[in-house]
Order: C-alpha cells, then structure tokens, then sequence
C-alpha cells in the first residue's frame, strides 16, 4: 500500500469515526476536516457540529457533544478525538504513525503525491502579442502558468502547454502600416530589404508604435474621396492581406514573427518557462473559416446588425466577426478551443490569463458547448491580479508605461548581487534572483494583486525565495558533514521533531488543494512554514554526533526532498552553495 493510500485512509478513518459517531445520535453531517487554530493542541479540527449546536443552549451543546464523544471510536495506532469547547472535535495523529508515514515517504519517489488525474490538460498561457516587448504584465502568466504546468504533471495528466502568441488581427496590420511608413515596401524588394536588415523586437515595437498613432482611435473612414483611403482602412487592407494570404505580406509578416518568437523564447528560458507548442492566433485562421461556415449553416452562428455572433444564454455574445469584416479573437480563441478538442484530445482547458479576461473566456466556454465543437471537456481560468508599485496601483514607468520585464529582471539581480557580494558567480546570482521573483509572484493568491518589493522578495531572512533556496543548501551541507548515514526515523521526542513530522505529513494534501484549485500559493505557503519548522527543529535538537543521529539524519534527508519538491512545482532551481 502507498503512503498516499496510508494517509488518506487515516484521513478517511478519521472521517469515518466521526460520521459514525453522528449517526448514532441521529445527527446527519459529513465529517470536514481542517488545521485548527494556533493554539488548539491538536493536529486537526471537525468543526461540523457548530452549524447544530451553535444554535442550542451551552446545557443542551454540551450534551451533544458529550455523546459524541462517547461514541467516537479510532483506532489507537492512527490517533485520539476529543471533544473541546462547544462545538470543537480535536484530533491528535500518533508520534509512531507520524513516523511511519515519514518512512513511507523517504522511500517514495513522488514523496506520496498519487498522479491520479487522467486525461489530457492543455495549459493556454495566453501569450505576448508579436511586435510588442513583454513587459510585468506578462510576469504572472508566465511564472504562475509554469507552476501549475508543473502541478498537472505532477498529478497525472498528459499536460500540452502552449503560449498562444497574439499574432493575428488588425495589430498586425498596424505593424505593416508602421513599417511602411518607415520607408520599408511591402512588395516583393521591400522584401529583399526586410530579409537583410536584422530587426530587433525594439524595432518591432517602434513600427507598431508608429502605425497604431497612424490610425485614430475610432473608426473615422471617409468614403468620400475614394482616391484616398485612411490609414486605418489601410491597416485593415494589410490584415486583410495576411489572411488571404498574400505572398510577400505573409513572408514580410513571418520575418517579423520570428523575430518576435527569438526574443520570447529568451525570456522564457531565463524564467524557465516551458512550452510545447509555440502557436499563434495566425494558427486558427483555417479553422475560423471551416468554423463559420459549418456554425452559420447550422444556425448557431449568426448575422447581427452586420456582425457576425454565437448567442449566449445569460451574457452577452461571442463576437466572431465585426461589422467591418474583421476577424475577432472571440473567433480565434473559439476555434483553438475546438482545435485542441479535436486534434490534442483535450480534456481539461486550463487558460492562465488575467483576470479581466473572465467574461470573456466565459462566453468561449459556453460557445464552445453550446454549438457542440466542444462536446465533453472542463474549460478552467486560472485568473490572476496585477503588480502594483508602491502606490498600490499597477506598477509603471516615469512615462506610464507598464515596465518591461527585462528591466525588472534587471533590478531584482542587481539588488540580489549587492545582497550576496561580488565573489559569488553570476550563474548563482540569476538562480536566486529569479527564484525571489518567482516566489515574491507565487506567495499570492492568483486571484489577488500584490506590491513589486524588491527589498523584500530578495532578503535570506522571512517569507522569500531566497530563504527557501538557503534551507535546502543548508541542509545539505549538514548532509555533507555527517558522520552517518540517513536511517529510519523514529517516533519523535520533543515538539520541534513532532511538529516537522506533521508537516510533512500534510505535503501531498497541499499538493492535491493547490491541483484542484490551481493555486500554487499553496504550495509557496507550505513550503515556508515546513522551512520554519525545520529552522526551529535545527535550533532544538542535536542533529550529528547524538545516539539518535541516524534518524535525525533522515528527517533532515525528507525534509529537503518535500522542500526541493516545493520549489520544483514553483519553478524555482536551488544553488549548491549560496
């Protein structure tokens, strides 16, 4: 039997004691099982009874309580329930189980984590737009989308990531119209031009700047002098181009691609960000058009005041196609949900993108099921919040831009340089640098914003990578210097060996809530209390040179394999020395 079996037998014992007790006395509750307050004594709470006996007088609460009690009945080798205060059921594991689930887990490669998920996950991170720097607000997609890349895995599924350029629609008109007015032809010798001049994303980025000032911000076509188109119907003239696939656009268009996708793929390795497929919008474009001609002769696409929509029941509708004729990214993000179910086997859509992006992925999902493209699979968005700067608002330049994600990378290595001193080799320096950025970004919920603080997330001391990063090498040091060899653990001693049992006991708990809730801060959170826990236990006990060393020893070896562990799900790398 594996721990993972082991552990949530205890688990499902406990479970099963409690609703047992219930039942005896009539009480119909499911048994919840949760970490009880600081201060409790116990290693878990049910706190079930309280929605019962809130509402009864204290004599009458207490007697329910009591004969609960009475009828509780756990086996001795798993732990104890008992009953505290009004409505409370503590409950203490055994020190000799706490110890024998550690054993099981020293000698587990997944250090009890059952890859019990089936079926395939494709992870969108919905990806940098072509021509355009990534900047901070591409930082959480990456970073949180690489963790929860790592989490799938871990349980079990077949995982595709992809990063779904945005490299479609009118902005890439806009870039042709900018590199045009530039000076640069878009014929067959502009071409010859363009294959020779070497851009860098920061040209790229400049010809979209001049184009997208080219065009105004609404639409102010006049017709009126047919000899003079405006320059915003010239933009939509070039993207009309590309998608019907005019050669020397489409070829100028690739150039300019590939420049974009060398650049990304740079910054994606810096932040160890892996990507199976490197598809676009552009990918979709056959199917938007197999898609709307199959969807319109079915009825479940249609005309609408002269755009072209998929109705919603209770919001608003898909928009595939403006009145202008132009193809929308409701179309393209439709279509690449269709063409992962269909191609990729899809089962479980996991969108890593930020939060103002809900709505819309939401009419995605309904579309999707509704005109039956997508006929069994579970849509997910893992939203995130924005990085805000010292003001609380979202982090930006002196000119108020979003800051480009090569400068904060920047900013945090220089200050984790002047942290760790000049004789400490680059290699290393970049390692704990992005690993306090990651983590600084993965301590959060997702869901919530959090404050850029450079100061903080490179310190060795508190809630950081850094500090992480330095339990593990400490750890192993220790390891190195031993006289001994890890053995088995013993049943523990004292409360700092005790406590750091039962953390670690709780790691493949943490690993399933941070799964099913695609939330890696879990994971960030644990893995900070389990180095706090080791931090107290390596002030309290004598680890080398003491009779119980051998044991001392392997709890020292699981506790840096469930922190190596950590910070691997968090895409974090850890140093030999720091």
């Amino acid at each position: 039997m594996s721990f993972i079996l082991e552990l949530k037998m205890a688990y499902a014992e406990i479970s099963a004691a409690l609703a047992a007790a219930f039942k005896s006395i009539d009480l119909d509750i499911t048994p919840v099982l949760s970490l009880p307050a600081m201060g409790r004594g116990a290693d878990l709470q049910c706190n079930s009874l309280m929605p019962i006996v809130g509402k009864l007088p204290p004599s009458e609460a207490a007697v329910v309580v009591a004969q609960v009690g009475a009828a509780l009945n756990l086996p001795a080798e798993v732990g104890i329930i008992s009953p505290s205060g009004r409505a409370f059921l503590n409950v203490t594991l055994s020190d000799a189980y706490l110890a024998k689930i550690a054993n099981e887990m020293i000698g587990d490669p997944t250090l009890g984590v059952i890859p019990d998920a089936t079926g395939v996950a494709v992870l969108d991170f919905g990806g940098p737009n072509v021509a355009k720097q990534l900047h901070v607000g591409h930082l959480r997609s990456f970073v949180i989308g690489e963790s929860l890349r790592r989490l799938l895995l871990s349980k079990g599924h077949k995982v595709i990531s992809d990063i779904h350029l945005g490299d479609w629609g009118l902005q890439m008109g806009k870039l042709l119209l900018g590199l045009e007015a530039s000076g640069y032809s878009l014929d067959a010798s502009g071409l010859d031009r363009i294959k020779k001049a070497d851009f860098k994303l920061s040209d790229l980025q400049a010809f979209y700047v001049i184009g997208n000032d080219l065009c105004p911000a609404k639409d102010e076509d006049d017709d009126s002098d047919s000899n003079q188109a405006s320059l915003t119907a010239r933009a939509r003239h070039l993207t009309s181009l590309l998608q019907g696939g005019h050669p020397e656009i489409t070829d100028i268009w690739s150039i300019l691609r590939s420049v974009s996708l060398s650049e990304i793929g740079e910054l994606a390795k810096t932040l160890g960000a892996h990507f199976d497929l490197w598809l676009g919008e552009s990918d979709s474009h056959s199917d938007v058009l197999a898609m709307v001609e199959t969807l319109t002769g079915a009825g479940s696409m249609i005309h609408d005041a002269g755009a072209l929509i998929v109705p919603l029941e209770n919001q608003k509708p898909l928009l595939i196609r403006s009145q202008a004729g132009s193809v929308l990214y409701g179309a393209t993000d439709l279509a690449t949900a269709w063409a992962r179910y269909r191609d990729l086997k899809a089962d479980y859509h996991v969108y890593c993108v930020d939060k103002r992006q809900s709505m819309h992925l939401s009419q995605v999902e309904q579309a999707a099921h509704s005109t039956g493209l997508v006929l069994e699979g579970v849509f997910r968005h893992a939203a995130f919040g924005t990085v805000n700067g010292s003001d609380g608002k979202a982090i930006k330049t002196r000119e108020g831009k979003p800051p480009a994600l090569t400068d904060l990378i920047d900013t945090v290595t220089r200050k984790t340089r002047e942290k760790m001193g000049p004789g400490v080799d680059d290699a290393v320096v970049e390692m704990v640098a992005i690993g306090a950025l990651k983590f600084a970004d993965l301590i959060s919920d997702r869901t919530s914003d959090y404050l850029f603080d450079v100061e903080k997330m490179t310190s060795q001391e508190g809630k950081s990578g850094p500090y992480l990063q330095y339990a593990v090498v400490r750890i192993k040091s220790l390891l190195d210097r031993a006289n001994a060899v890890p053995g088995t653990i013993e049943p523990p001693t004292d409360p700092a060996s005790r406590h750091l049992l039962f953390e670690l006991s709780r790691f493949s708990i943490v690993v399933d809530r941070a799964y099913l809730e695609l939330k890696p801060h879990f994971v960030a959170e644990y893995a900070f209390q389990l180095a706090q826990a080791f931090s107290t236990y390596y002030a309290a006990v004598q680890i080398i040179g003491s009779k119980s060393e051998a044991s001392e020893l392997g709890l020292c070896l699981l506790t840096m394999k469930v922190l190596e562990r950590c910070l691997y799900l968090m895409g974090i790398n850890v140093p030999e020395r720091m």
